[in-house]
């Protein structure tokens, strides 16, 4: 008994060190792409202005996301935009905008 016990806490716990998040990674609410746009008002070149630009691709992927029969975007479209949006700051960081 005791040995599972040991086991199934280890397992437990195996999921608590996971490795830290890039700076530049985006992460949306479901209805965050309804608001309107916002300027992008960080000094140009530094990390919070790619993470901003990240923001905004991601938002307006969003925002142009087709779901099915009309109702919106669905989860696959939220996941795909904050990808597309990590990628879009982790090019801002290399110094490309486009």
């Amino acid at each position: 008994m005791k040995s599972w016990l040991v086991a199934l806490t280890v397992l437990c716990l195996s999921g608590c060190v996971s490795e830290p998040r890039s700076p530049y990674a985006i992460s949306l609410s479901p209805s965050s792409y309804l608001r309107p746009p916002q300027p992008n008002t960080a000094p140009r070149g530094s990390v919070e202005f790619c993470r901003n630009y990240g923001r905004q691709t991601a938002e307006n992927r969003m925002r142009t996301a087709r779901g099915f029969n009309g109702r919106g975007p669905n989860g696959m479209d939220l996941a795909s935009a904050e990808q597309a949006g990590e990628r879009a700051a982790l090019r801002c960081a290399s110094g490309r905008l486009n």
